[in-house]
């Protein structure tokens, strides 16, 4: 657990000040784990950047429109989102680290980072709910799907999900202390979490329950198909899922035990902290390949 120099708890304390804690109490382990996350963060951003354009081009040049449906709309965001981190995040990311490693101090407060590292992630969080209630919809009321889910509807949930994100990124740089600003982080990341997995519980539940409705009786070809295309969609945004609690997870953990476990070694969580926070950025990197 790291300590606050002074009197204050670390309660009324800003994340920069635990920052700052932690590098004085850690030194050299401090930017060298700092240091060596940064490079392969830097590493991961091209990978990201030109796989996520590619999957953002063949959404817009699709010449049938084949991929102009609600759940590829919400995809390519999601697409987009990752660009953003490949181009943003990663680079602002890593010049924040190593520029703390080669000055010895911090280029800017700790905040703003976070800030900006909430909205992202926000972004991509809000967008895999929207898909999970967008696959929700269509393996549960498949009959009102198509009068539910419109086009118009989506992208105006879209526009909401990065003006949302991006209120909430502010409000947490305004907050500040990691009481306040970290419960409003955190609030977003569970709520948003435990709504996914009662959603694609329920998903599975049912995919398994309509599989063997249609094994026990004769259906035509057009209603295989398109059955088919469904569980395609539903098993894609499953393993978008997927991928992004096993990545984000670690992260998450590392972070509470850093404010909180007073038994716990801080170097060994520092270290643990950088290869965890490199994993945030694996999520990106995945996501167009699957």
């Amino acid at each position: 657990m790291v300590t606050i120099p002074g009197s204050r708890s670390l309660w009324e304390a800003t994340f920069h000040d635990v920052a700052e804690a932690i590098r004085l109490q850690l030194g050299f382990d401090y930017y060298f784990g700092s240091f060596t996350a940064a490079v392969a963060v830097l590493f991961f951003a091209p990978i990201t950047i030109l796989s996520n354009l590619l999957v953002i081009s063949a959404f817009y040049k699709d010449p049938n429109k084949n991929l102009r449906s609600p759940s590829y709309i919400l995809l390519s965001s999601l697409a987009f989102s990752d660009f953003v981190v490949g181009a943003v995040q990663t680079p602002l990311t890593a010049y924040y680290w190593i520029d703390s490693f080669m000055a010895k101090r911090f280029p800017f407060s700790f905040t703003i980072l976070l800030s900006v590292n909430g909205f992202v992630g926000l972004v991509s969080i809000l967008h895999l709910l929207a898909l999970s209630v967008d696959r929700f919809l269509a393996t549960v009321t498949p009959l009102k799907y198509a009068t539910t889910v419109t086009k118009n509807r989506v992208y105006i949930t879209v526009a909401c999900i990065w003006g949302y994100s991006l209120a909430v990124g502010c409000i947490a740089a305004a907050l500040e202390k990691i009481i306040s600003a970290g419960t409003l982080l955190a609030v977003h990341i569970v709520i948003p979490c435990t709504c996914m997995t009662y959603l694609n519980t329920r998903i599975v539940v049912k995919m398994r329950r309509t599989s063997r409705e249609l094994n026990s009786c004769v259906i035509n070809e057009q209603a295989k198909v398109f059955e088919n295309r469904e569980r395609k969609v539903a098993k894609l945004v499953l393993l978008v899922l997927s991928v992004f609690v096993m990545c984000y997870l670690p992260w998450c953990v590392t972070m509470i035990l850093v404010f909180s476990c007073s038994a716990c070694n801080l170097k060994t969580l520092i270290y643990v902290y950088a290869v965890s926070g490199t994993l945030l950025y694996v999520s990106p990197l995945i996501h167009p390949f699957l």
